[in-house]
């Protein structure tokens, strides 16, 4: 009975190949429900930009096969000037000054003075021996961060309004559910449902090749997105909320990212004791469910590695770990060649074998071969100020940033990039947001 009911949801699911154009109709659709939600233009271009950053890149990377240029850059120069004109106009101060604090300025420094190293740097350089161009370098590495930081501040800029920060809020649940909905469709469609080591990563690779970006970091995109829907308040009702939750765990289970699977226990141990008791009981049936229906998946990726015998711990730890033991000593031995400023943005890493290593699967290390002890020093400053600043606020900064330094061990960055853009939206809302009497382990859920 159990195999006929995935066999019938498998069926009714749509072909992945439509799922690029099923994207790009949601779009105007979500941003009719964003202007009806807000009644204001500027705050619906915004919310639409949070969905269309996070979801029309899938689409313009199946359909038209865009690198570089990508569309969406220019609906997000479209909000820069309607926002900037806008606030002009109505004499509203542009409050740089609130956005960009002492720390996120040191950060941006130090991303930037890398990036100058590596495109300075000469074709022996490991960026470019990887097969990555100088164009790739600056729409990747330096125009995602100054596109991410500005959009943020656009919606610390709405978000000054509790109506428009209650569309901003409708912007993440929705993110969530289409983000969710897509993963788990993509792995349900083409992932084998047996949950045999090969069927697990079927379905991973195609999760990969369809969104096209790997799945750690789309994992820790949910997770973020998770956090979003369980810190903010019911804006959209509690029912969406349920759905947003229920959809983006789903989402991140199917990841299959170990990590990220930690990070979202951990941060709904910490959160459930402050929600309701519709969204408590929600989040428990979706852990239920989501164990019943793919328990097999869920045992085979957590024991990934023990079925074999080792030689010693390392190379048993080297092989669960998809050979990140490798990876890592070999981005310490290229830390020493520069340890105070790095060696440049995106350096890649050469293995033993010959074989090059794009990212050092861990944030900690990649920083340092990036921008160097300084690099991660001014790291430190930034992330453990926007800890400092959301200690007493609604959690959804404060709990990202600790999920963010547990992913941080396995993959993603530290810098402003497309991974953690979500962090930078949760800052700017923070800043907007009112104090708690409490601490965000302890506050009321609202």
């Amino acid at each position: 009975m159990k195999a006929q009911i995935k066999a019938l949801i498998v069926q009714l699911l749509p072909n992945v190949e439509l799922i690029p154009y099923i994207l790009f109709a949601l779009i105007p659709l979500t941003f009719i429900y964003f202007l009806a939600s807000s009644k204001k233009f500027q705050a619906s271009m915004v919310a639409q930009l949070i969905v269309i950053q996070l979801m029309t890149p899938i689409a313009y990377y199946q359909i038209a096969d865009i690198r570089g240029m990508q569309p969406v850059y220019l609906w997000w120069l479209a909000t820069l000037i309607v926002v900037f004109l806008s606030r002009i106009s109505s004499g509203k101060p542009l409050n740089f000054g609130k956005f960009f604090k002492f720390p996120i300025i040191l950060l941006l420094i130090a991303t930037f003075v890398a990036w100058i190293n590596t495109f300075t740097a000469s074709s022996q350089h490991a960026f470019y021996q990887a097969g990555f161009s100088r164009s790739t370098l600056f729409w990747g590495s330096l125009l995602t961060p100054i596109q991410i930081m500005l959009t943020a501040w656009m919606v610390m800029l709405v978000t000054e309004e509790e109506q428009d920060m209650a569309v901003i809020q409708k912007a993440l649940m929705a993110a969530a559910i289409i983000f969710g909905v897509l993963i788990t469709a993509i792995y349900l469609k083409l992932g084998a449902q047996s949950g045999s080591s090969q069927a697990l990563f079927a379905g991973r690779f195609a999760i990969n090749d369809i969104m096209g970006e790997e799945n750690n970091g789309l994992a820790a995109i949910g997770v973020f997105l998770f956090i979003a829907c369980v810190c903010m308040r019911s804006h959209g009702g509690r029912l969406l909320k349920a759905v947003s939750i229920g959809a983006i765990l789903s989402g991140i289970l199917f990841t299959l990212s170990r990590m990220a699977w930690l990070a979202a226990a951990l941060v709904a141990l910490l959160l459930l004791p402050k929600e309701k008791w519709l969204i408590r009981i929600m989040i428990i049936l979706v852990f239920i469910g989501l164990y019943l229906h793919s328990h097999t998946i869920i045992i085979n990726r957590l024991y990934y590695g023990t079925e074999k015998t080792y030689s010693s711990k390392i190379e048993q730890l080297d092989n669960i770990s998809a050979n990140r033991v490798t990876i890592w000593k070999a981005a310490w031995a290229k830390i020493q060649e520069n340890p105070i400023i790095g060696t440049g943005i995106q350096t890649a890493v050469r293995l033993p074998g010959g074989e090059i290593a794009n990212h050092p699967h861990n944030a900690y290390l990649r920083t340092l071969l990036d921008m160097g002890i300084i690099g991660l020093v001014a790291v430190f400053i930034a992330y453990g100020y926007m800890l400092i600043i959301s200690y007493q606020k609604s959690g959804l900064l404060f709990f990202s940033i600790i999920s963010l330094f547990i992913m941080g061990f396995v993959c993603l960055e530290f810098h402003p990039h497309k991974q953690n853009y979500l962090i930078w939206l949760f800052y700017a809302i923070t800043l907007n947001e009112p104090g708690r009497t409490k601490l965000p382990l302890g506050a009321d859920g609202a």
